[in-house]
């Protein structure tokens, strides 16, 4: 897994690019992670990504572009401890 945050307009910016790539919305996806990505903490928008979606040919470059646009590579401690905890009700 590799654990990123970006601004909302930034992280807009790359989805949108993703999902042009994609040609989302088809038959198999609408998108490739929703607006909020994971969670949205602080102002920043988390996402984890698992090997299927940071590696290859499509993958590695256009994670190696949101990464020159802005977008931050976390650890998996700093990703966690932003997390939301879920309160039982």
């Amino acid at each position: 897994m590799r654990y990123f945050r970006a601004l909302q307009q930034i992280s807009d910016a790359v989805r949108q690019q993703a999902m042009s790539a994609l040609q989302q919305p088809n038959g198999r996806a609408n998108e490739p992670w929703s607006e909020s990505g994971d969670f949205v903490a602080g102002g920043f928008v988390y996402l984890a990504l698992s090997p299927h979606q940071y590696e290859g040919g499509f993958w590695g470059p256009l994670v190696q572009a949101a990464i020159a646009a802005g977008v931050e590579e976390i650890t998996e401690q700093e990703y966690r401890s932003q997390k939301p905890v879920a309160v039982e009700e």
